[in-house]
């Protein structure tokens, strides 16, 4: 069997008929040939053979994977005990592959379906699963109840995999008894299983089924619901979503219900009631009225943001930049440039990205992103250089440079890391400097940059590095070196 000679299958065949060990010898050597002329001997021995070498020879069947083998075990089903029946189950998912089982007819898929639910009852999870993945393709609404009371007791942690089969599954099955029972159900995961079951429902109205749980529902209950509602309700859900806006304090259900207004509401009828939230006490619902309001982009929307750059408070004078700047960063060019002194640290932030969206358009733009990198807080000197890398600009790299000089290690890091991407050789004795960095992250970028950039110089560089006391920078000059050899190779 491992050295797979054509020529001994049929005297392995013949072997079949020995004491136990020796069948399991020649199932095991016959599977590792993929010997499919052996199909019919296999089947054969199941008849005589005891359960333990019957469930050998099925697994065998699944693993070869050959055609030929589905209608004879297709055959076996019926007269099969329990164990071994799931595991035909198994191997002829397994041979078919999920997008295959349909093409069977109507007749043996029905029958494959009524076996596919005893074997949801089997102990093997491999043999569970096998059923699950043919209930998403072949349906069937009486197995339902079992795949949830599988999903009962799962870890939602450890197995999203098969709870995600589960719900395709289900999904394919349509709606059932049990799965409007398991939407209310007290396990988060399988009412979690249950809704998403439903989103995947394209045919089926499932939208009253979960208003009426959201409305019946505890707040948990309320806020596992509200996305799946929001996804499948219409635009003419579109008083709801607002009914339960001007009702609810839950922060989960707001932003919901603000996802839904951003997708599918009147932007005329709903802007204010978006507006409304911009003050909000929770960071996550106020940004999720900013998100709602750049998707539905009114003229009305467009001058209340803009009128949010004078807000005493700076998130408020952040959040109109930020929407000003995803609008239409060009039209609002001198409202986004004047941003970039305001005295918050974080408005400067995001002014430095709006502008780098428009900053190939002019010289004064990239000037004034220049400025920021002399900017007295670190995080808008960052979001600088990343502003500066997407600019199309002759001066970028006097601008990194420059930054090799910042006192914050990481700002010196990430200008190390744009100018590697360059792989401009006149950079290298600029950065060869840098290996004698104090901060050895700032060391090791240094090294990782030269290796990219290759070079003698930089070569030359990092061979003296080779012996250095610091491990991790031996190995980083090593794989620098390697690059650079490769590069030479090219």
């Amino acid at each position: 069997g491992t050295l797979g000679f054509p020529s001994s299958i049929t005297c392995l065949t013949r072997a079949l008929n020995d004491e136990e060990w020796v069948q399991f010898s020649v199932i095991e050597a016959l599977t590792k040939m993929r010997a499919t002329s052996s199909i019919n001997a296999l089947l054969q021995v199941m008849d005589s053979s005891s359960d333990l070498v019957a469930s050998t020879v099925v697994d065998a069947l699944g693993e070869m994977g050959d055609m030929k083998a589905v209608p004879l075990l297709l055959r076996r089903l019926d007269s099969a005990p329990t164990p071994l029946a799931n595991k035909i189950v198994k191997a002829i998912i397994s041979i078919l592959g999920e997008r295959n089982l349909s093409l069977l007819g109507t007749k043996d898929c029905t029958r494959l379906r009524g076996y596919m639910v005893t074997a949801l009852e089997d102990e093997d999870t491999a043999i569970q699963d096998a059923a699950i993945r043919g209930f998403a393709i072949l349906g069937g609404k009486e197995a339902a109840a079992g795949i949830l009371q599988l999903a009962s007791n799962l870890n939602p942690d450890a197995e999203t995999d098969r709870l995600l089969a589960m719900a395709k599954a289900l999904a394919h099955m349509g709606m059932t008894p049990a799965l409007e029972q398991a939407v209310n159900s007290p396990q988060e995961h399988v009412q979690q299983l249950a809704l998403a079951a439903l989103v995947r429902m394209e045919s089926v109205d499932t939208v009253p089924l979960l208003k009426d749980v959201f409305m019946k529902g505890s707040r948990e209950v309320q806020r596992n619901t509200i996305y799946t509602l929001a996804q499948k309700a219409g635009p003419d859900e579109q008083d709801f979503f607002l009914q339960i806006l001007a009702q609810h304090q839950d922060g989960n259900v707001i932003r919901g219900c603000l996802s839904f207004l951003g997708e599918k509401g009147d932007a005329e009828k709903v802007q204010e009631m978006v507006f409304s939230f911009f003050g909000h006490p929770y960071s996550d619902v106020k940004e999720a009225a900013l998100n709602a309001a750049i998707a539905l982009d009114t003229p009305r929307i467009r001058e209340f943001c803009r009128g949010l750059l004078v807000h005493q408070d700076p998130v408020q004078r952040m959040m109109g930049v930020y929407a000003l700047g995803m609008l239409n960063p060009a039209e609002y060019s001198d409202e986004l440039l004047a941003a970039l002194e305001d005295v918050s640290p974080d408005v400067r932030k995001v002014a430095v990205k709006a502008v780098g969206a428009t900053c190939s358009l002019s010289n004064e733009h990239f000037a004034l992103l220049q400025q920021k990198m002399s900017d007295e807080n670190r995080e808008v000197r960052l979001a600088a250089i990343e502003a500066l890398a997407e600019c199309p600009h002759i001066s970028l790299e006097a601008c990194l440079l420059q930054g090799l000089d910042d006192s914050d290690p990481w700002v010196r890091v990430r200008c190390i890391e744009k100018l590697g991407e360059q792989r401009e050789l006149h950079t290298v004795p600029r950065l060869v400097f840098l290996l004698h960095d104090p901060d050895n992250l700032v060391v090791i970028k240094t090294i990782d940059a030269l290796g990219r950039i290759g070079g003698e110089t930089a070569f030359r560089a990092l061979m003296e590095l080779l012996n250095h006391p610091d491990k991790d920078l031996q190995v980083a000059a090593e794989e620098a070196i390697e690059a650079i050899r490769s590069q030479a190779g090219e």
